[in-house]
């Protein structure tokens, strides 16, 4: 194993270990959606098809998508008007957050 992918296995352990299980659930379920959906390619979705897989409240929600977003693992595009229940908000997973549920489902992290 070269240092890179030590360093990021290393990195990716940290995020595990960090991650609340209600972060965890949503990382889950924005790969499973980003990887099914239409847009899988490119790894985006909208919010809204977030929130009809998990029945969390909206705002509790976006707490954990915002927490993903501070480790990399998530991105969060807001649309030019705000709307309410985060209606128009584009997710999506990035390459280490695709890793990250790659290497935790094959045991590595």
């Amino acid at each position: 194993m070269d240092s890179f992918q030590y360093n990021e296995l290393n990195h990716l352990k940290r995020c595990r270990e960090r991650l609340s299980l209600g972060e965890k659930e949503v990382l889950s379920v924005t790969y499973h959606i980003a990887t099914t959906s239409p847009a899988g390619d490119q790894g985006q979705f909208y919010f809204t098809e977030l929130r009809k897989k998990l029945k969390y409240d909206s705002a509790l929600l976006m707490c954990f998508a915002s927490e993903l977003q501070s480790r990399g693992l998530l991105r969060i595009q807001n649309p030019h008007t705000s709307l309410p229940d985060y209606v128009g908000v584009l997710l999506t997973i990035t390459p280490i957050g695709r890793r990250f549920v790659e290497h935790s489902n094959a045991g590595n992290i």
